[in-house]
C-alpha cells in the first residue's frame, strides 16, 4: 500500500497481520500495537478510516495520517 511505501521511504520498519477484514498494522517504528493500550489508527483526508487501510479507496491527492493512540 501507499502507507507501506511511505514508511519504507522514511526509514521506518513496520509489520502487519492479514485479518479477515483486511490488514491490521501491528507496528510502525518503535510503536507496537497494544503497548499502553494504544493502537495504530489512520485518517484519510481528515476523517478516521472507515475500512482496513488496504481496502480504503484513495486518490493520488489523498492525505493519509497514521496516529498511535
Amino acid at each position: 500500500t501507499v502507507s507501506m511505501e511511505a514508511a519504507t521511504a522514511a526509514g521506518y520498519n513496520y509489520t502487519w497481520d492479514e485479518q479477515p477484514l483486511g490488514l491490521f498494522v501491528k507496528d510502525i517504528g518503535s510503536g507496537t500495537a497494544g503497548d499502553g493500550d494504544r493502537w495504530w489508527l489512520y485518517w484519510l483526508d481528515g476523517q478516521h478510516g472507515a475500512l482496513a487501510a488496504d481496502l480504503q479507496p484513495m486518490t493520488n491527492v489523498s492525505v493519509v495520517e497514521w496516529r498511535f493512540l
